[in-house]
Formats: C-alpha cells, sequence, structure tokens
C-alpha cells in the first residue's frame, strides 16, 4: 500500500555546522593547570595580566586575529608568540570567492580531485591565502 502526503514545512536541523566557540566550550586537550594559564580569545582584551609568552592554538580568523593582537596591542615580541596551526593552514578568500556554498559544491563535486594542484589553482585565482608558503 503507498500513501501520499503533501508536505507543507520542511525543517533542517544544521546545528552539527555549529562551531565550538572557546568561550563556551573547555579545551579539548589536557594541560597543567598550575603552571599553565589557559584563557579563551576574548579573554586576552578584558585580562589586566600581561605574560611573556603566549601559545595561540588555530589558523583560522580568531586564531589570525589573537596574534595581531598579541603583536600589535600588547605589543608581544613575535619569539614570544607560539602558534600552532595545521601543516598546511589555508583560508578562504571570502571577498574573492563569491557565493561560499558555491565554493564548497565546485571543492566536492569535482571527479578525480587532485587536491595539490586543486588548491594551487584556487591560490593563483585569489580564492583562498597560504598562511605559510614553506
Amino acid at each position: 500500500e503507498t500513501k501520499s502526503i503533501q508536505v507543507n514545512h520542511r525543517f533542517v536541523d544544521a546545528r552539527f555546522l555549529q562551531p565550538d566557540l572557546p568561550i563556551a566550550v573547555p579545551p579539548k586537550f589536557d594541560y597543567d593547570a598550575d603552571k599553565i594559564r589557559c584563557v579563551p580569545v576574548n579573554s586576552l582584551v578584558t585580562s589586566q595580566e600581561k605574560t611573556p609568552y603566549y601559545v595561540v592554538i588555530g589558523a583560522g580568523k580568531t586564531g589570525m586575529d589573537a596574534v595581531y593582537y598579541l603583536l600589535t596591542t600588547l605589543q608581544i615580541s613575535p619569539a614570544n608568540i607560539a602558534w600552532v596551526i595545521p601543516h598546511y593552514p589555508w583560508i578562504t578568500a571570502r571577498e574573492n570567492i563569491g557565493s561560499c556554498l558555491e565554493f564548497l559544491h565546485e571543492a566536492t563535486t569535482k571527479q578525480n580531485l587532485d587536491l595539490p594542484a586543486t588548491f594551487q589553482a584556487w591560490e593563483e585565482q585569489g580564492k583562498i591565502y597560504r598562511l605559510d608558503s614553506k
């Protein structure tokens, strides 16, 4: 037996796309809290305590903002900042990719995708930036 139904509304639960915000989620790594002070990036602005060394984890926009703030506002020497990033850190050039969804569609639907060549082409087209070309 087959029945037909009419759909009047659609519901999409896209919570899996939500990022983990450091201010709301504890670190996903172990550290000795007696020796290391671990804070979300927003705390850099409100903290009255300036320490000699900083470690920034992540190569996304928040990580870049943190490094920039440490260098320019707090005047921390680059030698005193350790920045932990992936081996191949890339970031989309939002001003050059048009629709982010179209860019993701292009990235995920190519047949016989040659990743190094594709990323090189996107870099040359100004669609992505490489944080470290070494």
